[in-house]
């Protein structure tokens, strides 16, 4: 338990698992919030698995030349940027797609 690396890898896994549990429980009611149809939060939610997976494959290529530390770390990091793009922008339907 005393080591960084560990603990700093709970860290992420905890927050990308909050971060997917907090989307799939508001994003359907923010849709509707926003004046959306119903279909956008749906398909957004399944755009999101389907790049879980992908992202997962290819992070996981990827490890064959990085060490896994700086995988995640670019993973993390390019999550939040877009995350922070995406909020200040006005909401539309490709916003949410």
């Amino acid at each position: 338990m005393g080591d960084r690396s560990y603990l700093l890898l709970h860290a992420g896994f905890f927050t990308c698992g909050f971060h997917v549990a907090f989307l799939v429980t508001h994003l359907p009611g923010e849709v509707n919030l926003c004046g959306l149809p119903p279909g956008s939060g749906e398909l957004s939610l399944a755009l999101i698995g389907l790049s879980n997976i992908v992202g997962s494959l290819i992070a996981g290529a990827c490890t064959q030349r990085f060490r896994s530390k700086y995988i995640l770390a670019a993973m993390y990091g390019s999550a939040r940027a877009v995350d922070r793009l995406v909020l200040g922008r006005t909401k539309n339907q490709v916003d949410i797609l």
